[in-house]
């Protein structure tokens, strides 16, 4: 019976590690793609301005912000 409860224990802590990894991970990504929109003179949050701004820009700082971000989020770069 007592050892039903331990196991039940490290689920849990293991859950919770597992959960606190991820938002460390996500917390990464998000600073990680701000850093790189505010090199590019993008500072807002909305999805709409967002795409304005991307729109406005010309086509060589576009064809620079989408070689940047294929780079920094590359799936063989991100899940090693």
């Amino acid at each position: 019976m007592e050892q039903s409860n331990r196991g039940g224990g490290l689920l849990g802590i293991l859950a919770v590690v597992g959960g606190a990894l991820l938002v460390k991970k996500f917390a990464q990504r998000r600073n990680r793609m701000r850093s790189t929109l505010a090199e590019f003179g993008i500072n807002e949050r909305s999805p709409f301005a967002l795409a304005d701004q991307i729109r406005a820009m010309d086509q060589e700082k576009y064809d620079s912000l989408k070689d940047k971000l294929k780079q920094q989020f590359d799936r063989n770069r991100c899940c090693r």
